[in-house]
């Protein structure tokens, strides 16, 4: 047996060569050896939550998407795809001190690593930038845009929740210096409930957009209560007292002239026409200069009807000191009243009359001697000398202080007559 297998034993093993190199020449003929540069493949993390556990938020700087070289027999190079490779980087040694991870790749087909080819990552790290990981909370503020329909008014909004609680990397969370949540209600006519997205904002105005939080909640619910409107004009129906003496009393005025009313019953309304201020609520009793009152509104309307605005008003009340001046009226031009038939009456004594006369400095101004009717009443006064009240009066908001006498002589024309005959 052992000479049979020694025999020829140099033809055996040229026999043997020849097939190798037959074999070796034929596989690179027909499956011969070649490679491929894939592009973006997609690194993925392993065990990051050995980051995020000790409170570290990472981003990753570079590494996330590499080339990877592949090698081996054209059969199988050719059928491998992008989606093939796997490329992983374990996070479950980096540190913040150490933040690059070791990237490893194969190929996989099928659910079956192969491994009778060459898989070289041509980025063979990832790096992160790793930093300390914070959650804060805040207060979710509040925006309506847009207007309910004509005749309706919001009368309330109520979100829920009212706080969201953002994690991220510490940097970025002192981006944020507030967070909205903007509600549109045009054309609504009746209360609802509507969901509103929140909005990350920075110390400028501007939307934050990153997908570096990890965010509580997307949205939050607006409950929003609508009323029936209507506008109404606000006055003042008078004043109580008098002012202090040497003053005068210019007026008294709302500071708004129209509110608006709401109501979530529309027949409360109905009767409302206006809101008159009672002279009760507005006392000018010794004033010496301008004042106001403050009138809570809702003493004045029905039970169940609110104020969009303004139910909180003033009126102002205006009082300028008393001044005075004297101005000289003609006697000449005295008018004589009711005189009895066949007298005759001529004013005696002064060619004028010193009249003083008060009001404000304003008015004051416009007073003249020209602008002041004086008139005696004669009725029931026979011949003879009087002494008659003067009846003054002017066309300018003025008061003519004190009284004022004339003599008057009053002649019997008739027996004049009678004397010259004789």
């Amino acid at each position: 047996m052992k000479e049979k297998i020694f025999k020829n034993i140099s033809l055996k093993i040229l026999s043997v060569l020849c097939a190798i190199v037959l074999w070796t020449v034929i596989v690179n003929i027909y499956d011969p050896t070649t490679s491929v540069t894939i592009s973006n493949v997609s690194v993925q993390l392993v065990n990051a939550n050995t980051l995020t556990d000790k409170g570290y938020a990472y981003e990753i700087v570079d590494g996330s998407k590499i080339a990877v070289y592949v090698s081996g027999p054209k059969s199988i190079i050719t059928d491998i795809k992008s989606s093939d490779i796997v490329a992983t980087a374990d996070l479950s040694k980096i540190t913040a001190f150490a933040d690059y991870a070791d990237i490893d790749v194969k190929v996989i087909k099928d659910g079956v690593v192969i491994t009778n080819i060459e898989v070289t990552p041509k980025t063979t790290a990832i790096k992160l930038d790793i930093e300390n990981r914070e959650s804060k909370e805040f207060a979710i503020r509040t925006e309506v845009t847009g207007r309910p329909a004509s005749g309706y008014v919001l009368l309330n909004k109520k979100i829920t929740p009212e706080t969201v609680k953002i994690t991220g990397p510490a940097s970025e969370i002192a981006k944020i210096d507030h967070v909205k949540a903007i509600c549109d209600v045009s054309g609504i006519k009746a209360s609802t409930t509507k969901k509103s997205a929140i909005v990350l904002y920075d110390v400028n105005g501007n939307e934050i957009v990153t997908d570096k939080f990890d965010i509580g909640i997307e949205e939050v619910s607006f409950e929003l209560k609508v009323g029936v409107s209507k506008t109404v004009s606000v006055q003042c129906a008078g004043t109580e007292g008098k002012v202090a003496d040497g003053y005068i009393f210019m007026g008294a005025s709302p500071n708004v002239k129209e509110v608006t009313l709401v109501a979530t019953d529309a027949s409360l309304l109905d009767n409302v026409t206006d809101i008159t201020i009672p002279s009760s609520a507005v006392n000018i009793a010794g004033l010496r200069e301008n004042s106001s009152v403050s009138i809570n509104l809702n003493a004045y309307v029905p039970t169940g009807v609110t104020f969009v605005a303004n139910e909180n008003i003033n009126v102002n009340i205006f009082v300028e000191k008393r001044v005075s001046k004297q101005v000289y009226v003609s006697a000449a031009g005295i008018k004589v009243n009711n005189l009895k038939n066949g007298l005759s009456a001529v004013v005696s004594g002064e060619d004028a009359i010193k009249v003083t006369v008060s009001g404000t400095s304003a008015n004051i101004a416009k007073v003249t001697s020209g602008n002041i009717a004086a008139s005696v009443d004669l009725s029931n006064l026979s011949a003879g000398t009087h002494s008659v009240v003067l009846n003054l009066s002017t066309n300018v908001d003025c008061k003519i202080d004190g009284d004022y006498k004339v003599l008057v002589v009053i002649t019997d024309n008739s027996v004049e007559g009678r004397t010259g005959q004789e």
